[in-house]
């Protein structure tokens, strides 16, 4: 009986042990997803920007090409 508890109890602080792990993986998770949230809006933005620069370009060598 002695050793069946031993055992369980070793058992359970391994179980405890991975426990802990997950828990501290779920909080680093959570930590990224709320920087990725916060700078999500700045990175679209910047996209947006980039194609309106791209697409303007693009417009500004179309109108030279047609007047060539």
């Amino acid at each position: 009986l002695s050793e069946k508890l031993d055992s369980t109890q070793s058992g359970l602080k391994t179980v405890e042990a991975e426990l802990f792990g997950y828990r501290t993986r779920v909080n680093e998770l959570k930590t990224r997803l709320s920087k990725d949230r916060r700078t999500l809006p700045s990175t679209e933005n910047q996209y947006r920007d980039q194609l309106t620069e791209r697409n303007t370009l693009l417009l500004t060598i179309h109108q030279y090409m047609d007047k060539v």
